[in-house]
């Protein structure tokens, strides 16, 4: 269970890290 919430940390600090640049070619692309 814990593991699974530091999993979740990191892939969320992973996102806030990447900033915008990643959100527009992945997020932008999926909701266009």
């Amino acid at each position: 269970m814990f593991a699974l919430i530091g999993f979740a940390a990191v892939v969320v600090g992973l996102a806030v890290l990447a900033g915008p640049p990643y959100r527009q070619t992945w997020y932008g692309r999926w909701h266009g």
